[in-house]
């Protein structure tokens, strides 16, 4: 299987008195994450793709213009995204996953603990990155990866 971890795009500024969870994306975040979703469907895995969402409103946002772009059969969102908890996300879903191809939207610091905990090597995953690894759920206590790409946003208008 492939697992594709993405950060959110650029989010709103937190503001005083604000919930952090209720942040949007900020017009360039979405534009940047719809360059981002441009790109990657033209080298998108095959098979079935699903996606796994922050409930946090940024990621959500994210989730769906990446979705639209990568034709996802699915989406949901899981509270453990939001909390950075691997081990909770992969006995909950990843373990039991059958689709060809996860989309985990999430935050950092976490996506890049989960990189290191997944490969052995972090990432800094920078707003609307996105990593792509060649997984096995059942190699180790959290699966194993080989990461195969990581793009930034900045690239991915490069390239198009």
């Amino acid at each position: 299987m492939f697992l594709c971890l993405m950060r959110h795009g650029k989010a709103e500024i937190l503001k005083h008195g604000s919930n952090d969870s209720q942040r949007h994306l900020t017009e360039n975040g979405r534009q940047r994450v719809t360059v981002m979703a441009s790109l990657a469907k033209r080298w998108w895995p095959a098979g079935n793709t699903i996606i796994w969402s922050s409930p946090l409103v940024r990621a959500r946002e994210t989730a769906i213009i990446m979705g639209r772009a990568i034709q996802a059969v699915y989406m949901d969102m899981h509270s453990s995204i939001a909390a950075g908890d691997l081990r909770s996300f992969y006995q909950d879903v990843l373990i039991k996953e059958k689709n060809d191809v996860v989309l985990v939207v999430g935050h950092e610091p976490f996506l890049g603990h989960w990189s290191k905990e997944i490969t052995g090597t972090p990432i800094d995953f920078k707003t609307g990155s996105i990593a792509i690894f060649e997984y096995d759920p059942t190699a180790g206590s959290l699966g194993y990866g080989n990461l195969l790409l990581y793009v930034q946003p900045k690239a991915a208008t490069l390239i198009l």
